[in-house]
């Protein structure tokens, strides 16, 4: 953080709430102030507030001076602040990734459960109630490359995964689209080692390759996520799972569920889908390797939280910092 700032010659507001400002820097490189609510994360800056406020507007710069960044009357000092990493253990979670996969029919019934959007019912396999004599282009266009990049990230298919990632990018509504946020919880799937190691040599290509039809926003997202880089709640996700932690991933994935309009939504379906594919009325994933498991669910499954929610379809949201 401290390099983008002191490489940076222009540092300006992308996007701001009364709990994120998103700053963008000449470079390109994203840089988050966050409220404590949202947490920790790759481009984040925690800040012990509740709100901002006055809410600084798209377009306003931002001054860097030494240790200082000043953003309207914001000042923040960044010599005493505490560093996080943003990776998990990956290589622990790609030593017990079978407790996840264990987990990967409930987190797919919470899935079903917890979201109405029907993109993310088609994008697992199963039909959303309303899905007959739905018009939506979105949803189509959404299916076909998603079954795409499971099958690169699965086979280590680069040309294919590339075009994949490619044909996802930007598809959907606000600061991150639906395409993006299934492809970042692919990637982090990838890493949990859950498609041949080869798969993360060309995980930073897709993010760059989809960086060229998406928001500068969600690119800086890919960019981190082709790298292992993820928010602080989905860490305490993989803890949980590797730790055999129901209550505590469980927590989690409502937590997930919660984010933006559905964006955390399809990056946990990216995820599940890569875990275990996904046999539906489509053919979404069958053509899964046999080394995974498939997983088609008829019956709801009765899971131990509320987990309802409204959401929209089209994905995106208002991007509260969750990758």
């Amino acid at each position: 953080m401290h390099d983008w700032l002191a490489n940076a010659n222009e540092i300006s507001v992308l996007h701001a709430t009364e709990k994120v400002i998103n700053l963008i820097t000449d470079q390109e490189e994203l840089i988050s102030i966050v409220t404590s609510a949202i947490g920790d994360g790759p481009h984040n800056i925690v800040v012990p507030l509740e709100r901002f406020d006055p809410i600084p507007e798209s377009g306003q710069r931002a001054v860097s001076a030494g240790n200082r960044l000043q953003i309207n009357r914001f000042h923040i000092e960044f010599e005493p602040a505490a560093t996080w990493n943003p990776r998990p253990d990956w290589p622990l979670i790609r030593k017990l990734n079978g407790r996840i996969l264990k987990a990967a029919p409930h987190m797919r019934a919470a899935l079903h459960a917890g979201t109405p959007d029907p993109g993310v019912h088609e994008l697992l396999g199963r039909s959303f109630s309303q899905a007959e004599n739905l018009e939506d282009h979105f949803v189509r266009a959404l299916a076909q490359p998603a079954s795409r990049l499971v099958a690169g990230f699965h086979q280590a298919d680069r040309e294919l995964s590339l075009t994949a990632a490619l044909n996802l990018a930007g598809l959907g509504t606000g600061l991150t689209p639906a395409g993006d946020d299934f492809l970042a919880g692919a990637m982090m799937a990838c890493w949990a080692g859950f498609s041949p190691r080869k798969t993360l040599e060309f995980l930073p290509a897709a993010a760059e390759g989809a960086g060229q039809r998406t928001t500068r926003l969600s690119t800086a997202y890919l960019r981190s996520a082709a790298q292992g880089e993820f928010g602080q709640v989905w860490h305490l996700l993989l803890q949980g799972l590797i730790g055999g932690d129901d209550r505590a991933w469980q927590r989690s994935l409502q937590e997930i569920l919660r984010i933006g309009h559905n964006s955390g939504a399809y990056t946990l379906t990216g995820f599940v889908n890569i875990v275990a594919p996904a046999v539906g009325r489509s053919g979404m994933c069958a053509f899964a390797r046999d080394s995974i498991e498939v997983y088609k669910i008829d019956e709801p499954f009765e899971f131990p939280y509320n987990l309802s929610q409204q959401g929209k379809p089209n994905g995106g949201d208002s991007r509260e910092n969750r990758t």
